[in-house]
């Protein structure tokens, strides 16, 4: 769908209120905000809770594990750089790493209570002179500084149309600098058509748009793979069976086994056929 920046801005107000309710479930309840969200109708809280499920299989395969580890090694290797991070909503773990191993982070986020909450944990850890969180839409935002690193995970795929995203970001790296980021994928046609088929029900959809392969013909119109793995392409379908009694016994160690192998693969053609996919780009030479 292709979609001017203004209407991308006007949507982004309707997506801070989104994610604003799922920030308050979480004071709420203690849990996943997302499947909690009152402002979410019971297809989303279902798919987000489908979703959880299948995280949570994935993390006994090591999937997490290597996430973390990925992600931990490119921000030891732009340690002591200017940290950009692209919807910290309520900051991760992985959000106070860059904080710590920063020159200077900065944190944008949609949601202004989400953003508060963050900024309480910075102060908490002692760390406000070294983090910086910003309540506001990345594409409205205005800045002249460049970053070592620019991270992103699960937020990429909010736009209707990305090329202006990347440029973006393209723009605002040093020349050594990187985008760290992990987006979920619609390039094989069994994740396409299962998306399709739950798009009309969900109450996102219109900042819901995870990466085609138009997606990544346009990111890399302005920046170029440097390293990454996926998981998913075979894994995903079998993780349907793993939470299912007798059935489990036989799909549980397949799909251990199928995941391990699709980290292992590392960077390869074929991977934005998996469902999920982490990697590292570089800006684009001229």
């Amino acid at each position: 769908m292709k979609s001017t920046t203004q209407e991308m801005l006007a949507v982004n107000v309707e997506q801070a209120s989104f994610y604003d309710s799922i920030s308050e479930a979480e004071d709420r309840t203690g849990k996943d905000g997302y499947s909690n969200n009152r402002s979410a109708n019971i297809m989303t809280r279902s798919w987000s809770a489908l979703r959880a499920r299948q995280r949570q299989a994935a993390s006994q395969s090591g999937v997490a594990q290597a996430e973390i580890q990925f992600q931990e090694k490119w921000i030891a290797k732009k340690k002591g750089g200017d940290f950009l991070e692209i919807g910290c909503f309520r900051g991760s773990s992985v959000s106070m790493k860059m904080v710590e191993a920063s020159r200077h982070y900065t944190g944008l986020e949609l949601s202004p209570k989400a953003a508060e909450v963050f900024r309480g944990r910075i102060k908490s850890a002692g760390l406000t002179e070294k983090g910086t969180v910003i309540a506001t839409d990345f594409l409205a935002w205005q800045t002249e500084q460049k970053f070592d690193l620019i991270y992103a995970h699960g937020v990429l795929h909010h736009f209707a149309d990305p090329e202006p995203v990347f440029q973006r970001i393209a723009s605002l790296l040093k020349p050594d600098g990187v985008l760290l980021f992990t987006e979920p994928c619609a390039v094989n046609p069994l994740f396409r058509v299962a998306r399709a088929a739950y798009r009309p029900f969900q109450t996102d959809k219109a900042w819901e748009w995870p990466f085609s392969s138009k997606t990544v013909s346009l990111m890399e119109r302005h920046l170029t793979p440097v390293d990454g793995f996926g998981w998913g392409r075979h894994s995903l379908p079998l993780s349907v069976f793993v939470g299912l009694p007798v059935i489990n016994t036989i799909s549980h160690p397949l799909y251990l086994r199928t995941v391990k192998k699709e980290i292992a693969s590392g960077w390869h053609r074929n991977i934005w056929n998996n469902s999920t996919v982490a990697a590292v780009y570089s800006r684009k030479k001229s």
